[in-house]
């Protein structure tokens, strides 16, 4: 695999498909319209995401400045609880969500209900949205990656003993609270290949070795970038995002330990939505290229290619490449992997 963003790859043959088998009746411009004025008709549209709504107020008002008419109504409803919720309000008939933005590790308990309305080729194209970006059968279209990346203190660990590769982590330097994690699956997907190949007690004894690090456990990988910055770890793992927020002078880089992986989030919409025409101008739109340098401005975006956006860039020149979990059956893997892991180091789900 090259080096950088280029070398990442799709583990879903979804996302190097055209789709091509949905109705592609009414070209973009006109399509536009007719969904336009329904959803002037419906006025709103209630759009979930699991951050703080205050700061999707810039796509929020480029939205409704391009399609005046119609309220995006946003709820934070965190990533994990949104499936639960829109399953039990389905079961009430009371749905109160119309577009959802997830990973595809969290919306799979809905893809296993179809609770997820298949979009037409030509809504995505509304916005000359990226069909490689949408899979799961055109009920999916990814708008950013949130990749984990390993970081070092520059200050402190010498050139010649910068981590290289997980297995670089297990070595005596970085014993007794010199690495920071979290409990959470974010570190698991680094060893999600050798688990789909089968080598299962491999992964397992690495996971052991790593536990007999006596790793620093902090609350949140937001905050891990800190205890690395301080001295107080010499290496430490936290979404890319986050590392992208440190002041240039921070003693911190990304450390070479590639591949990392991503479940990309992104915008689906629901059957059965009270808005349904707002609710697909808004997929299509957040999915879109016109949408792109918003997300660029809180240091989101696509991990790929490498002129993709700050993220893919920061990524891209420190050698780190990856690859995306988009299917049922590969996110249903990354789930037992980090089961088995849990229980490995001793954590309680």
């Amino acid at each position: 695999m090259k080096k950088g963003l280029l070398g990442w790859i799709s583990v879903s043959l979804g996302m190097m498909l055209v789709f091509g088998g949905h109705s592609t009746a009414a070209p973009a411009a006109s399509r536009e319209q007719q969904l336009y004025e329904a959803a002037k008709k419906e006025g709103k549209v209630w759009f979930q995401t699991g951050v703080p709504t205050d700061r999707w107020t810039p796509f929020v008002d480029h939205f409704q400045k391009k399609y005046p008419g119609i309220k995006v109504e946003m709820m934070n409803v965190r990533g994990t609880d949104a499936a639960t919720r829109v399953i039990t309000e389905v079961a009430a008939g009371k749905l109160t969500i119309d577009v959802i933005l997830n990973n595809t590790q969290q919306i799979m308990p809905l893809i296993q209900r179809d609770l997820l309305l298949k979009i037409p080729d030509d809504v995505w194209r509304i916005n000359k949205v990226d069909m490689k970006n949408v899979f799961l059968d055109s009920r999916f279209a990814a708008t950013y990656d949130a990749p984990p990346i390993w970081m070092y203190n520059s200050s402190l660990v010498k050139p010649a003993d910068v981590p290289k590769s997980i297995n670089d982590l297990l070595k005596p330097m970085f014993r007794g609270n010199k690495i920071v994690i979290t409990p959470s699956g974010s570190i698991w997907g680094y060893l999600w290949p050798d688990w789909k190949a089968g080598n299962r007690q491999k992964v397992i004894d690495w996971v052991k070795k790593l536990r007999e690090q006596d790793p620093l456990i902090a609350q949140s990988l937001v905050g891990t970038p800190t205890s690395v910055a301080s001295g107080e770890a010499l290496s430490g793992i936290t979404f890319a995002a986050s590392y992208l927020t440190l002041p240039s002078n921070t003693p911190v880089k990304i450390a070479p330990i590639t591949p990392t992986y991503a479940t990309p989030h992104g915008v689906d919409v629901l059957k059965g939505a009270a808005h349904p025409n707002a609710a697909l101008l808004l997929a299509s739109f957040a999915a879109g290229p016109e949408a792109q340098p918003i997300f660029w401005a809180s240091l989101q975006g696509p991990a790929l290619p490498c002129d993709a956006g700050p993220l893919a860039k920061a990524l891209c020149a420190a050698g780190v490449s990856g690859y995306r979990i988009t299917t049922p059956e590969d996110v249903a893997l990354l789930d037992e992997l980090g089961n088995v892991a849990f229980d490995t180091m001793g954590w309680k789900p």
